[in-house]
């Protein structure tokens, strides 16, 4: 019987294969009578409403079961794995109800992670339900039941295993669209404490979960600009109920301009004329400030040269280094900025690496976050033909060379450029390139943690400063050193492939700071030239999650914002691909 049932999923298999075209969707047998044919590629989602599911009320009197307020799930193709499993990169407690409900693996047998908990194995098995025909086709009905418990050995950080864990989920496929169409999954396991304390007792955890489809979409669909730029419009018009009869935008903690300065060069970059009142309102109230502080320093000559940037510059695909760029700002604002670059070369307490003030140290610390706006505004500076020092660059590099993971293996990555073209269907990584380190890069010494944005930060800094000393063509960066920092890049865009995920901040150790995220791989993106890494669109999965996310006045928001200015700035410039593009290879 098992050999005719193996002889039948091979031959299904081998008559798909055939039948489907060569750049065609990918097939997946997950039994003879019950194929799962899944059509994600990485870029590509679908979205579902999950909802808790609460057994009926005491008094209820048709018995039915309760649905609490759905929330967005998202499964992108980039969380798929082995056969239709979803598993992603950072694995949290909230997503084990996700785990089991779009697993579609014949048999299960592997090991997972979930920050903080000991590795844990699952086991289980999937078995068809019957078939039913609706209106949009076939829908084969799975039952999966799953058992888990932790196997593995605790790491430094684990505080718990969870242990007599088991699953039982309910899963119609919708074979039409190559993806799960309704889900239901029952979930109970005991959560224990790696090292007890007298006292403590063991949590148990239930619950069942509902997941019903919402949207799906592909990767660049053919509606995608139109929804971006409708998204722009929206968020502009909100951006410009927020600022203020003065010019000026709330400021956000102790940085006074630093929000009308990114106001500024929101607008700016989002088409705004230098004819626009606001955004000459916002342009002169920085020029009756002396900013003391990088951030402010830096977000204020980013808006300046984006406001003088002549229209025709700002449809240039790349700025070769080859050319000098007009800027023709009128003498007292030339002077001005001129006074703000020079300060903030002067400020850095090493050359090339930036930080807070800090009264009373002799050497303040410096961190990647500041590091990372000084050499935006160095760079902003420079294209408004203002010089900055050769050592300077060459400071900022050796900045990132000692703030990245020391210990990151040998590996590889596969980076596609701008300028070619997207695959509808079948998708096309390109040949990998040999990495010596898969290394991110991090804060500060003083916080040696590796999480996205400040790799993104390493990566957009080493690229911009690598640009600039091609450019002036400094004796000091020869090929070797040239060599040195195409790896840091590449062994940056190769610690983000392993750890990728646009729906949260990868491996931030309080999830905060999302926009800051996107915005910041954004810059890494267009700095270096890439259109995908691994078979993955950076963009379009940002773009799509920032398109979730927006509220209905058209502003974007999250914990400890400063009324939706930053994160409203944030998602536009992502949005927008503000960041001008340079090569420097």
């Amino acid at each position: 019987m098992m050999r005719r049932l193996a002889a039948r999923a091979l031959l299904f298999v081998l008559l798909l294969a055939a039948a489907a075209p060569d750049d065609g969707p990918r097939g997946i047998a997950v039994a003879a009578d019950t194929v799962a044919t899944w059509r994600l590629e990485p870029s590509d989602f679908v979205r579902y409403a999950r909802c808790s599911v609460s057994p009926p009320a005491k008094d209820s009197k048709d018995g039915k079961e309760v649905l609490g307020a759905p929330e967005i799930a998202t499964i992108h193709g980039f969380d798929l794995r082995d056969d239709g499993e979803y598993a992603p990169v950072v694995l949290l407690r909230e997503d084990l109800p996700q785990l089991f409900a779009f697993r579609l693996a014949e048999t299960t047998d592997r090991d997972f992670r979930i920050t903080g908990i000991v590795p844990f194995k699952v086991r289980g098995s999937i078995e068809p339900m019957g078939t039913r025909v609706g209106p949009d086709g076939a829908v084969r009905k799975f039952h999966a039941t799953y058992t888990f418990a932790s196997g593995g050995v605790a790491d430094k950080g684990d505080s718990h295993r969870i242990r007599d864990g088991r699953a039982e989920a309910d899963l119609e496929f919708d074979p039409a669209e190559g993806v799960v169409a309704r889900a239901r999954v029952r979930l109970s396991y005991v959560l224990d404490k790696v090292e007890r304390d007298r006292g403590d007792k063991p949590q148990t955890v239930a619950g069942s979960s509902d997941f019903a489809r919402v949207t799906l979409k592909r990767c660049r669909y053919d509606e995608f600009q139109a929804d971006v730029d409708q998204a722009i419009d929206r968020g502009v018009a909100h951006l410009r109920t927020l600022q203020k009869d003065d010019g000026t935008f709330a400021p956000y903690g102790g940085y006074p301009i630093g929000s009308t300065a990114l106001g500024a060069y929101t607008l700016a970059s989002c088409g705004a004329s230098l004819a626009d009142p606001q955004l000459e309102r916002a342009l002169a109230q920085l020029l009756t400030t002396t900013p003391e502080k990088t951030y402010d320093r830096a977000v204020a000559l980013m808006a300046f040269e984006r406001a003088y940037t002549p229209e025709g510059e700002r449809d240039l695909t790349t700025d070769d280094g080859a050319r000098a760029l007009r800027r023709d700002l009128p003498p007292d604002r030339r002077a001005w900025c001129e006074r703000v670059a020079a300060a903030i070369e002067k400020s850095g307490p090493q050359l090339g690496s930036w930080g807070y003030p800090t009264p009373g140290r002799v050497t303040p610390n410096t961190d990647s976050s500041n590091t990372q706006y000084a050499a935006l505004g160095l760079h902003a500076a420079s294209r408004m033909n203002i010089p900055v020092a050769e050592a300077t660059w060459l400071g900022l590099i050796r900045h990132f060379e000692m703030h990245h993971e020391k210990d990151g293996p040998k590996g590889q990555v596969s980076i596609l450029e701008e300028g070619h073209a997207i695959p509808r269907t079948g998708g096309y990584v390109p040949t990998p390139v040999d990495v010596q380190a898969v290394a991110g890069f991090n804060y500060s010494v003083r916080e040696p943690r590796v999480w996205g944005s400040m790799t993104c930060a390493g990566i957009g800094s080493i690229a911009i400063a690598r640009h600039e000393l091609l450019r002036m063509k400094a004796k000091s960066f020869g090929m070797k050193d040239q060599a040195a920092a195409e790896q840091l890049i590449l062994g940056g865009w190769a610690w983000l492939d392993r750890h990728w995920g646009v729906d949260r901040h990868p491996l931030h150790p309080g999830g905060e700071w999302y926009y800051y995220w996107l915005y910041a791989l954004e810059r890494a993106g267009i700095l270096t030239n890439v259109l995908r890494v691994g078979n993955r669109d950076w963009y379009f999965d940002g773009a799509m999650e920032i398109l979730a996310r927006q509220k209905e006045d058209g502003s974007w928001d999250e914990r400890g914002g400063n009324e939706h200015t930053t994160e409203t700035c944030f998602a536009l410039l992502f949005l927008k691909r503000a960041t001008a593009p340079i090569t420097g290879k």
